[in-house]
């Protein structure tokens, strides 16, 4: 288990790394460490989800608290066991996803620097997109955008491990899971709440805006 010491050094260095979660400056040693941080914590969440009112504000942040807890503790198994094939192909998935981004990315680009007419021309393209993709667009070196995609898709891998122990609980087997022709997640997941089929519904990523994607979590029907 991390020390309190080993936790504030870093929450320091992922403020310095710029990320959303600690886990994504965290070793495998000190991923291993910490699920037993996680364990103990989502322990304390169960208890105060048993002691708060039925439906009060209290019980919903812990039971959300635990949810997200659980999240980690399975992209922490998913990351460090060399078992977990759900984590290549998750990898995989959010590579493709990368590099289509990056390709929209410089294709706007290429579009901006076109521009050469009037200042209508020019809004008719900002309409286009969001202020953050403008930075990426306009401002941010190739090497820029690469890095804060690194970032981005740290962040939606870790989302992607919470939202199937939303649904399912702790991931206790990994019966399936795989890229379809298409380029989509589908898998089947055995959790400790439920078995659940996992799909990625992706759009995007060609003219028309940048790639995408949602994550569906279903029971599964047997």
């Amino acid at each position: 288990m991390l020390t309190n010491e080993q936790l504030e050094n870093l929450t320091i260095k992922r403020n310095k790394e710029n990320v959303k979660h600690t886990v994504d400056v965290m070793n495998n040693e000190e991923l291993k460490s910490y699920r037993e941080n996680c364990v103990a914590a989502i322990e304390r969440q169960e208890d105060r989800i048993k002691k708060a009112k039925l439906g009060s504000i209290m019980q919903k942040i812990a039971i959300e608290t635990k949810e997200e807890l659980e999240g980690y503790v399975a992209y922490i198994d998913a990351v460090t066991s060399e078992k977990m094939n759900a984590d290549a192909v998750i990898d995989q998935f959010l590579a493709n996803w990368k590099e289509n981004v990056f390709n929209y990315y410089l294709k706007m680009r290429k579009e901006y620097e076109a521009i050469r007419g009037s200042y209508n021309e020019r809004m008719t393209f900002l309409n286009k997109v969001t202020k953050a993709d403008y930075n990426m667009i306009v401002r941010y070196s190739e090497s820029m955008i690469n890095k804060d995609l690194d970032k981005d898709v740290r962040h939606k891998k870790m989302k992607f491990y919470q939202t199937i122990t939303k649904k399912a609980g702790n991931i206790l087997e990994v019966i399936e899971m795989y890229l379809g022709s298409n380029g989509e997640i589908n898998g089947i997941i055995k959790g400790d709440k439920e078995t659940v089929r996992i799909e990625t519904i992706t759009a995007g990523g060609y003219n028309i805006q940048k790639a995408h994607f949602r994550v569906l979590v279903k029971k599964k029907k047997f």
